[in-house]
């Protein structure tokens, strides 16, 4: 959210040196570079939500299946561990995000717990 403030900020100062020093290069390089950060940071607000929903919906797919698997003693057990080393990558790096970002993430992340 810093990083956004700060774009608008920038965004702010390139166009007040676009009005008063007539398309100067400060005025122009403020302007592209604060659109360019608030473009980036709305992106960014639209498009994390929507991985960590994706996420979180794989994350109960490999619980089920691994729970399956386990009934069932399946053969595939080694693509199976791997699967389980990618999510917990995933959900620690997830967590660590939500921990900085809580407004960008659904709570959910939260209660998940580390597969085995």
């Amino acid at each position: 959210m810093v990083g956004l403030l700060i774009s608008v900020v920038i965004l702010i100062v390139g166009i007040t040196f676009l009005v008063w020093d007539n398309l100067s290069g400060w005025g122009i390089a403020g302007t592209v570079l604060g659109g360019a950060g608030v473009l980036f940071f709305v992106v960014l607000l639209v498009f994390a939500p929507m991985n960590a929903q994706a996420g979180i919906r794989e994350y109960y797919a490999v619980k089920t299946t691994l729970s399956n698997a386990r009934a069932n003693n399946s053969i595939e057990n080694a693509a199976l561990q791997a699967k389980v080393m990618d999510m917990n990558a995933w959900l620690a790096s997830v967590q660590y995000w939500y921990s900085l970002f809580p407004a960008l993430y659904p709570d959910e992340i939260e209660t998940l717990e580390p597969l085995k």
